[in-house]
C-alpha cells in the first residue's frame, strides 16, 4: 500500500503543485492554518461532522507521515490522503467539535481561519522533518494585533471666525494625532469650548459644518459624508470576495438570513442550507466581520418556560375565602370583552357576568395543598390541570371542552352543517426579561352551549409580570347556576291532577366562579 501511495505521489508531482508546509498558529482566539504550496492551485472545501476537509486539485504533499497529531487550538490532528480517481490531495482537519471557519487564498498560500475561541499557543509547523515552533511568525502576529489608542484628554478652544482647518489641526496636535483634511472641508468656525474631550470637540465642530471623520490608527481623516460613502462603495466593489459557511446551533437559518440581507454589500450574496441549518455568505471582508458579529448575537440558545395551569370551578363564597387563605396580592384590572352568538339564533350574552381580577401567589406549595384540601371536601372542582412547555416568546395553547355540530343558514338561505367547539381555551405567550421576571400575554375564552344554535362566549385578554415560580391568579368569570328541588309526601306528590297539592318546588340560584392559576417556571440548564 505504501509503495502504491509513493507511485501515485510521484505521478502527481510531475504534473501538479506540491504542498510543502502547513503552519498551525493562534490569532485573536482563532486557530489559523496556512498551506504553503510551490504553485497556485484550485481547491474545494466542505465539512463532515467535526472535520474540515480541503481538497487540493493536482497537488501532492512533501511530508514524511500521513497523520500529524496537533492537540492544540482545539485541533486533534491533520490527515493527508490522496484521491487517485479525482487526481487530488485531501487534507482533513479533525477538530474537537464543529466550528465556523473562513478560507481564503493569496497566490500560493491558502489560509483557513477557524473560530475556535482558543487560548494562545505556540505555533506548529508541519514540513518534511520534525514539527518545530515558529517563533518569528508569532512575533509578527503580536505586532499585527497591536493597535494605537489615542489619549482620552480634555481641551479648551476659543476661536472667532477662524478657518476650520486651523481648529482641526489644533485638536489633532493636542491629541498627538496625525490628520488628513479633504479638499471639500472649507469654511469658518466660531468656537468656545471649555474642558471638553478632544474627540467630542472634533465631532461637534464637524457636525455643525456637515462633515464627517474616521480614525485609522493614529490618523484622523476628515471629509464629507458623500466622500466617505463613495470610498466605502468603491472598496466594496473592488475588494476580493470572501465566502464563509456559518453553521447555526439555535436560530433558524431562514430567519437569520432575512436579517443579514440588510447588511450585505451590492456584491454580497447569502444562501441557506436547511439540511445543515447553515448560512453560505459571500461578501467583502469588512462586511463579513459585521455579519459574523451579528450572527453571534442572534444565534443564542432560546430559554424555555414551563407553564402549569390549574382551572377550577368554585362557589363564589368559597372563591372569596380562598383568596383570603392564600394571601393573594391583587393587581390592576385588565382589558376584557364579552360576546357571543352562533348561527341564526337571536342575540344573547353569557350567563352571569365578568368582573375580571388578577392576583399573585408566591407560595406554590401552599396553593397546591389548599386546593387539594378544598377538593377533597367537594368545595371546588378541578376542570383541568395541564402543564405545557414553550420557548421564550412562543405561544402555548391549552383547550378543554367538546366539539359539536350545528346547522346554520348561509347567505343564499341554504342550511350548512358547521362544527364548533365549546369549553375553555387558554393561550399564553411568556417573555423572559433580564431580571428573569416573566411577562405573560394571556388570552382566555370560556364558551358554553345554551341551545343547539346558541353559544355564550366570554373573552378576556391581559398582560401580567410575575416572578419565576410565582402563581398568577385570574378570577371573575362568574356563572349563575339554577337548581330545582322538589319536596313532598311520597307517592301522593306523584299523583296526577292532585299531586301538586302534596309537593313543593324549590328553586335556588347560585353564583359560581371559574378561577385560573398559572405558574411559570424558567427551565434552566443543569451541567
Amino acid at each position: 500500500m505504501r509503495k502504491t501511495l509513493i507511485v501515485i505521489l510521484f505521478v502527481l508531482f510531475l504534473f501538479g503543485s506540491k504542498l510543502t508546509e502547513v503552519s498551525v498558529s493562534s490569532s485573536k482566539q482563532n486557530t489559523v492554518l496556512r498551506f504553503n504550496l510551490d504553485e497556485k492551485t484550485s481547491y474545494t472545501d466542505f465539512t463532515v461532522d467535526n472535520s474540515i476537509v480541503i481538497d487540493l486539485l493536482n497537488t501532492t504533499a512533501d511530508f514524511d507521515q500521513n497523520v500529524w497529531n496537533i492537540s492544540k487550538g482545539k485541533i486533534k490532528n491533520i490527515e493527508f490522503s490522496v484521491v487517485p480517481s479525482a487526481n487530488m490531495l485531501r487534507v482533513t482537519i479533525n477538530c474537537e467539535k464543529e466550528f465556523n471557519y473562513t478560507i481564503t487564498q493569496e497566490d500560493k498560500i491558502i489560509t483557513i481561519d477557524i473560530n475556535t475561541m482558543t487560548e494562545p499557543f505556540e505555533t506548529i509547523v508541519l514540513s518534511k522533518g520534525k514539527e518545530t515552533p515558529e517563533i518569528e511568525e508569532k512575533k509578527e502576529e503580536k505586532k499585527e494585533e497591536k493597535t494605537y489608542t489615542p489619549l482620552r484628554t480634555k481641551l479648551s478652544l476659543n476661536y472667532e471666525n477662524a478657518s476650520i482647518e486651523t481648529a482641526l489641526r489644533a485638536i489633532a496636535e493636542y491629541a498627538g494625532m496625525n490628520i488628513i483634511i479633504g479638499d471639500a472641508v472649507k469654511g469658518l468656525v466660531t468656537v468656545k469650548l471649555d474642558n471638553v474631550y478632544w474627540e467630542d470637540a472634533l465631532r461637534l465642530i464637524l457636525q455643525t459644518k456637515g462633515y464627517a471623520y474616521v480614525i485609522e490608527g493614529n490618523v484622523i481623516r476628515v471629509g464629507s459624508g458623500k466622500d466617505f460613502e463613495a470610498e466605502r462603495e468603491s472598496y466594496e466593489m473592488a475588494a476580493p470576495l470572501v465566502q464563509k459557511v456559518i453553521k447555526l446551533e439555535f436560530a433558524y437559518c431562514d430567519d437569520v438570513a432575512k436579517i443579514i440581507k440588510g447588511l450585505l454589500s451590492k456584491r454580497g450574496t447569502i444562501d441557506i442550507d436547511k439540511r445543515t441549518n447553515s448560512l453560505i455568505v459571500k461578501d467583502v471582508d469588512t462586511k463579513m466581520k459585521e455579519i459574523e458579529s451579528l450572527v453571534r448575537i442572534l444565534d443564542t440558545k432560546t430559554p424555555q418556560v414551563s407553564i402549569e395551569a390549574r382551572i377550577i370551578d368554585a362557589d363564589k363564597s368559597v372563591a372569596n375565602d380562598l383568596a383570603i387563605q392564600l394571601g393573594t396580592n391583587y393587581m390592576t384590572q385588565p382589558q376584557w370583552n364579552i360576546g357571543g352568538q352562533v348561527g341564526n339564533a337571536p342575540s344573547g350574552g353569557p350567563v352571569g357576568g365578568l368582573s375580571l381580577t388578577l392576583g399573585t401567589i408566591r407560595d406554590f406549595a401552599k396553593l397546591v395543598g389548599t386546593l387539594k384540601a378544598l377538593e377533597s371536601n367537594n368545595k371546588i372542582h378541578t376542570i383541568a390541570n395541564p402543564r405545557v412547555t414553550t420557548a421564550n416568546n412562543q405561544q402555548a395553547e391549552v383547550f378543554g371542552g367538546k366539539k359539536f355540530s350545528a346547522t346554520v343558514i348561509d347567505q343564499r338561505g341554504n342550511p350548512v352543517v358547521t362544527w364548533f367547539t365549546a369549553g375553555i381555551r387558554l393561550t399564553c405567550t411568556p417573555q423572559i426579561n433580564s431580571l428573569e421576571d416573566i411577562t405573560m400575554n394571556i388570552d382566555i375564552e370560556l364558551s358554553d352551549v345554551i341551545t343547539e344554535k346558541l353559544i355564550t362566549i366570554t373573552n378576556a385578554s391581559t398582560r401580567a409580570v410575575v416572578r419565576d415560580g410565582e402563581t398568577l391568579v385570574i378570577g371573575g368569570f362568574i356563572q349563575q347556576t339554577e337548581t330545582e328541588r322538589i319536596e313532598g309526601i311520597p307517592v301522593l306528590k306523584n299523583l296526577p291532577l292532585i299531586g301538586f297539592l302534596f309537593r313543593r318546588t324549590y328553586k335556588e340560584t347560585r353564583d359560581r366562579e371559574v378561577l385560573i392559576f398559572l405558574t411559570p417556571h424558567i427551565i434552566k440548564d443543569i451541567y
